[in-house]
């Protein structure tokens, strides 16, 4: 399963990177909005357990995406559906990585950092295929023929992004593990927040009253969302407590009979 899970997430950068090129950045942050929802109808068909009464919140969490966007949007077919083929794929990856992480015996057959492991080296050259396709080996060309003190300053930067990442990964892996596929995507578009805020405070940028009221929305429904996990959560405790109480006096009365 961690061979379908690293072909999904190679597909899933390359469809959003291409994607950029078609359209700005706000309609990809917008449409990311549609992750949620594949994740929940995969974690349906791969058996996981999904709580219907989460679709509310994840609406109203996609209202508020949609809302923080508008007035910024470029529109391209061709964008629209690498972004969606994009937010499909990445939607795979996380409910498989959830099914390897929460199955099986114990804690499940991984661990968030066994499995970005082995994760890794097959996504690494699904990806530098894709690349080879896509450009050839024109980027090697530019940063060979690029001045040294250019070229040093690139391949500090790649290698500052490369860390990054593999940061990144990780702590996806321990949020869908604890989280779920769908809560995972939530947690990432709430994200979004952060990265106004840090905007305004490194760059100045303005904030339109639509992305305040946008991103005002997600940050309600993200908490709606979580109130209504967490309860579930402990009526699923609850119940397995009352099941080892229940096998627990059972055996008790087979042995004092």
């Amino acid at each position: 399963m961690i061979l379908p899970a690293c072909v999904s997430f190679a597909l899933a950068v390359a469809c959003i990177n291409e994607s950029i090129t078609y359209t700005g950045v706000a309609f990809v942050e917008m449409l990311g909005s549609t992750a949620c929802f594949f994740a929940a109808i995969l974690s349906v068909l791969l058996g996981l357990p999904f709580q219907v009464i989460l679709l509310s919140p994840m609406v109203l969490v996609a209202g508020g995406s949609c809302a923080a966007a508008l007035g910024e949007l470029n529109f391209s077919v061709i964008g629209l559906l690498l972004i969606l083929s994009s937010n499909c794929f990445m939607a795979l990856t996380s409910v498989l990585q959830q099914k390897l992480m929460t199955t099986g015996s114990g804690r499940g057959k991984y661990d968030p950092c066994t499995l970005a492991f082995w994760s890794s080296i097959p996504s690494a050259f699904l990806l530098f295929g894709i690349s080879l396709m896509s450009e050839g080996l024109e980027p090697f060309r530019y940063l060979i023929q690029a001045e040294t003190s250019k070229r040093l300053s690139m391949s500090l930067e790649i290698m500052l992004y490369c860390t990054l990442f593999v940061c990144m990964t990780l702590t996806s892996n321990f949020v869908v593990r604890e989280m779920g596929g769908v809560g995972f995507f939530m947690m990432v578009m709430a994200a979004g927040i952060l990265t106004v805020l840090g905007g305004i405070v490194l760059f100045n940028e303005v904030v339109t009253m639509s992305q305040f009221a946008g991103y005002a929305v997600m940050l309600m429904g993200v908490s709606w969302f979580n109130i209504i996990q967490n309860a579930g959560k402990g009526s699923d405790l609850d119940k397995e407590e009352e099941k080892e109480e229940g096998a627990e006096a059972a055996e008790g009365a087979l042995v004092g009979g």
